[in-house]
């Protein structure tokens, strides 16, 4: 028996099989995604939908140990099982992300393909929130020490909030806090940085997608054409023409301590 009364090898073999299914995800994003896709996101054979099954799976298979917060940072245990959550909920925003709309607008429309963008966009929020609420959970268990890894699933749920914050909605709305945890996303990215190098280009990419959606909700704005369905494009990031940003890419730089605590 492990830490806390749990089966070590039952939370070591939840993390192997999320890393896995995070494997699968990007192989499908790289390989265009929906356009690279034989059937619609909504079909119950496509390849999104497999993924969707198998995130079904894993998180019935490990409800037991996600009960409460108090037993996901049970002080003996490890990180593991938080990793294993964090990269549950990675997965979710990767597949999600490219359905947001860059206004809400777009949504207003009737058609299947807009109530499964609908649902894309409540289900990514949902879990960019959830990866912010982890980060500020976290805080309070000293014994929990991130990997640079983690800096990308904030990262991600930053890109997610980056869309919310533009949002115009009610209280209560999925997205409402939006402006909020991407701040606390950017000050948990700078915090990072201080331990990990490249948590500052995952920081500096954040910083890019916030300047660029600003600049394309402003073009939006005073342009008599609607904008084009997101989920048409293979990359979520293909909505900044202009401005080339690579999800995949990581840049490795020094980073002095000083600058650091000048930001």
């Amino acid at each position: 028996m492990g830490p806390g009364g749990r089966i070590g090898q039952s939370t070591d073999a939840a993390l192997v099989d999320i890393v896995r299914l995070l494997g699968v995800t990007n192989r499908y994003l790289a390989a265009g995604g929906v356009k690279g896709d034989s059937h619609f996101p909504w079909h119950v054979q496509s390849n999104l939908s497999r993924i969707r099954q198998d995130l079904d799976i894993w998180a019935g298979s490990n409800q037991d140990a996600f009960l409460s917060i108090d037993t996901l940072f049970a002080p003996q245990d490890d990180s593991s099982l938080i990793l294993a959550k964090f990269v549950y909920h990675l997965v979710h925003c990767l597949i999600y992300r490219p359905f947001l709309p860059v206004d809400l607008q777009e949504l207003a429309e009737t058609g299947q393909h807009q109530s499964w963008q609908i649902e894309a966009t409540t289900m990514c929020f949902l879990h960019a929130n959830a990866i912010a609420e982890l980060v500020e959970l976290s805080k309070a268990s000293p014994n929990i020490h991130w990997p640079s890894f983690v800096g990308y699933c904030i990262s991600t749920a930053g890109t997610v909030h980056v869309n919310g914050a533009h949002y115009a909605g009610r209280e209560g709305d999925i997205f409402a806090r939006s402006a909020e945890f991407l701040s606390r996303e950017m000050a948990a990215l700078n915090e990072m940085c201080m331990q990990w190098a490249g948590v500052q280009h995952q920081r500096e990419t954040l910083q890019t997608v916030y300047g660029c959606h600003s600049q394309l909700v402003k073009a939006l704005a005073t342009n008599p054409m609607r904008f084009s369905s997101v989920y048409q494009m293979e990359d979520f990031f293909d909505r900044y023409p202009g401005q080339y940003i690579d999800g995949a890419h990581n840049t490795l730089a020094d980073v002095s301590v000083e600058s650091v605590h000048e930001r």
